[in-house]
């Protein structure tokens, strides 16, 4: 039986009511509680690293995060954190960095609805998560085709070689602006001096104001400055294309 570690951090999955609405106060042992029939699936323990609402995270935080995971790397055969919705991806992304040659899953899970509630989704989100965790569906993971795009499911196949390690370095020097009609040149001569990186959401599939307010004469200057500049696009589908 696999040994899992679920790494409470807070979130709407361990909020209850107060006067001040959902606040995050429900510590990993009460979690554990709520879902006693996991225990059939694997040895199952809980640590608490943190209580906060996830629009309070921050890369600090999230390095306290990867630092369990990596005290409790050799004790343990996967790892579920317990997180709000929020910034969940901003977490989970940071890991994928922080966490070098990860051989083992670190899974995220949250809940719309705080998991003392009634018609909560908690329970079952974190259920899921441990399975998923064990790598446990009748014997095995069903993965959802869309993984089959771009090549991410030969990625998760791909054995992982070199020794695990830790890397909680993040520069939070980083701007994402939303190019908008009307925005000011000005702005940029103070992201240039303030920011070592800038991610610009452009129009479409690549549209930058050139003409009276010339943002691309701009972004050559933060370029020719050293700032790192990535250019995606405000839109879902499709991509960009510059």
């Amino acid at each position: 039986m696999k040994k899992i570690l679920l790494i409470a951090t807070g979130g709407t999955i361990a909020s209850s009511e107060s006067e001040g609405g959902l606040t995050p106060s429900i510590d990993v042992k009460r979690l554990l509680a709520y879902i006693p029939d996991i225990k059939s699936v694997c040895q199952l323990d809980g640590i608490s690293v943190m209580n906060v609402d996830s629009t309070n995270m921050n890369p600090s935080l999230m390095a306290a995060i990867a630092q369990a995971v990596a005290d409790n790397y050799e004790s343990y055969d996967g790892f579920v954190v317990a997180h709000g919705t929020d910034t969940m991806a901003y977490s989970a992304a940071a890991m994928t960095y922080m966490l070098k040659n990860l051989a083992k899953p670190v899974v995220f899970t949250g809940s719309q609805i705080p998991i003392e509630a009634l018609y909560t989704d908690a329970k079952k989100n974190l259920s899921d998560a441990i399975r998923f965790a064990c790598e446990i569906k009748l014997g095995r993971i069903t993965y959802n085709q869309v993984l089959d795009y771009s090549g991410h499911l030969q990625q998760l196949s791909r054995p992982v070689s070199g020794e695990f390690a830790i890397d909680t370095r993040l520069c939070p020097d980083i701007l994402i602006l939303k190019i908008f009609p009307g925005i000011r040149p000005d702005i940029f001569d103070f992201i240039k001096n303030t920011y070592r990186g800038v991610i610009f959401e452009s129009f479409g599939i690549g549209g930058i104001p050139n003409e009276q307010n010339d943002i691309v004469a701009k972004i050559h200057e933060l370029i020719d400055a050293g700032v790192a500049v990535v250019i995606t696009t405000q839109c879902i589908y499709e991509g960009i294309d510059l």
